[in-house]
């Protein structure tokens, strides 16, 4: 469940790549075939119509109630998971985007690279029979989305490991490993009633001193969960 390093960086070439034409030119030509999109916001009646032909409230039905699933932590232990969106839906944008082209040369069209959405807010409440996360998290970003004709809800919302209330500590890597733990993030994802996901987090070291240091980034899943 560790991905080796992903990246390692010297502060020099990082330095150079800012300011370097031709990588410039190789981000625009990267946008042409890789494209942003644009989001335009707007909150829709919770029972309008819109066009996934089915109402906002319809879309998310799926996060009423107690959602369950075993949750399996990086050395293969398990314990069960409980997740339950304890406020009552109120208010729902419908998020539209369309690709943002950049660069010159053509552009690929990605089908379902910009699909719309819906978005709300939650407090979600995520617990361990073992204890080891008892928390509530505020304001969740909840999607639902079709992509390849299956809808789901989906979040992905930061954690602050120094604020959990539960015993959790990371312990997949020995000290020696890493400086500083960055982006941890809980994934939720709940499709045909069925609630899956995990945890993750960057762990970076930082190699030697001055103009020559370098960094080094591992992945590190915590638990995954389904």
């Amino acid at each position: 469940m560790r991905n080796r390093f992903l990246l390692f960086l010297g502060s020099t070439a990082l330095l150079a790549a800012c300011s370097s034409d031709s990588d410039s030119k190789d981000e625009k030509a990267n946008e042409a075939f890789w494209p942003q999109c644009e989001e335009t916001r707007r909150v829709v009646g919770l029972d309008d119509e819109t066009p996934f032909g089915i109402t906002p409230r319809q879309a998310f039905e799926g996060a009423q109630g107690e959602h369950t699933a075993e949750l399996t932590w990086e050395g293969g232990d398990t314990t069960a998971l409980s997740l339950v969106f304890t406020t009552e839906l109120a208010e729902v944008e419908l998020v539209d985007r369309e690709p943002k082209q950049g660069g010159e040369g053509p552009a690929i069209e990605l089908a379902h690279y910009c699909d719309d959405y819906f978005e709300a807010k939650f407090d979600v409440t995520f617990s361990t029979e073992d204890g080891a996360f008892d928390e509530s998290f505020r304001g969740v970003r909840l999607r639902w989305e079709k992509i390849g004709g299956v809808a789901a809800l989906r979040a992905n919302h930061g954690l602050d490991f120094d604020a959990l209330q539960g015993s959790y500590e990371p312990k997949e890597l020995d000290p020696s490993d890493y400086d500083r733990i960055v982006q941890p993030s809980v994934r939720i994802e709940i499709a045909d009633e069925a609630l899956s996901g995990d945890i993750t987090y960057m762990a970076e070291k930082q190699h030697g001193d001055g103009p020559n240091a370098s960094v080094s980034a591992m992945q590190v899943t915590v638990a995954t969960w389904k």
